[in-house]
């Protein structure tokens, strides 16, 4: 019955091997969330961003990883929708805020280095005061440094609640960057009214810069953004015909396979420490 109300209305699905591997599976992890413990379960793994045209380290993307003993590696496609409806989101996303921050923090000790941190949020974390809260008092590191991600659509969706808190958070010091843009259903219109700084091309366009239609949808994003002042970041970035290709477009930072891996907490300060930047030809 769950599985066809996924696929949408009027249809239907047979109970097979699999549903019962995936029900199984959930109700593990559903259990494993209902611990007191399972906080300390989560670490981030951080992607350098690079700036396109000089090759310099500019900050990194916080990405969430799950391992249980048990339970081994939990996918976050399999770990947020759990976590998301038995209403423990909030205290996922501000204990990821707060390692990132601390990340943050601890890259830059040496004050000559403004690396930023990005983490991605949701519309419920930040309808949630506590994380709000927290944003709002926290001194670990210079807020312009701990940039906010929300996804396109979920930003679109929830756009006439979402506004007020943007700006508040916007007032505080924040950066805000829409995620996976070209994904969702953004107008002119309805970006004006958003407090950015930036977007994120997604990946799956950046793959198809090769096709004719890939290339105009992206000139499209970019000549978007900067009719509004924003910084275009793209993601995934895989190659150099691709790199070339968003040079010419002008595109301000990059992140992806052709740079570097999403790396652990020690392997990035090492990056930061030792300035081992990678310089693409």
């Amino acid at each position: 019955m769950y599985r066809a109300k996924q696929m949408g209305r009027d249809q239907y699905s047979f109970y097979n091997d699999e549903l019962a591997i995936a029900n199984r599976r959930k109700r593990e992890i559903e259990t494993f969330c209902s611990s007191d413990s399972y906080l300390s379960a989560i670490r981030l793994v951080y992607q350098p961003i690079y700036c396109l045209m000089s090759n310099r380290l500019l900050g990194f993307e916080a990405l969430l990883r799950v391992h249980d003993d048990k339970l081994g590696t939990i996918s976050p496609l399999e770990f947020v929708p759990i976590i998301e409806d038995m209403a423990k989101i909030s205290d996922v996303g501000l204990h990821v805020a707060k390692l990132a921050a601390h990340f943050c923090a601890s890259v830059n000790l040496d004050t000559s280095n403004q690396l930023f941190v990005n983490v991605n949020v949701s519309p419920k974390q930040l309808k949630n005061n506590e994380l709000l809260n927290w944003l709002e008092s926290q001194n670990v590191v210079s807020r312009s440094l701990l940039q906010l991600e929300i996804t396109e659509s979920a930003m679109m969706e929830n756009q006439a609640d979402i506004i007020p808190i943007l700006e508040c958070i916007s007032d505080a010091g924040y950066h805000l960057l829409i995620d996976d843009f070209g994904t969702g259903y953004s107008s002119l219109a309805r970006l004006k009214a958003l407090p950015l700084n930036g977007l994120k091309i997604d990946r799956s366009f950046v793959n198809d810069l090769s096709s004719e239609a890939g290339l105009q949808i992206v000139k499209a994003v970019c000549a978007i953004a900067k009719a509004l002042n924003l910084t275009i970041v793209a993601e995934g970035v895989e190659n150099t015909n691709q790199q070339s290709t968003l040079i010419d477009l002008h595109v301000d930072k990059v992140q992806g396979y052709l740079f570097s891996k999403p790396l652990e907490c020690k392997d990035a300060t090492e990056l930061v420490n030792t300035q081992q930047y990678r310089q693409i030809a």
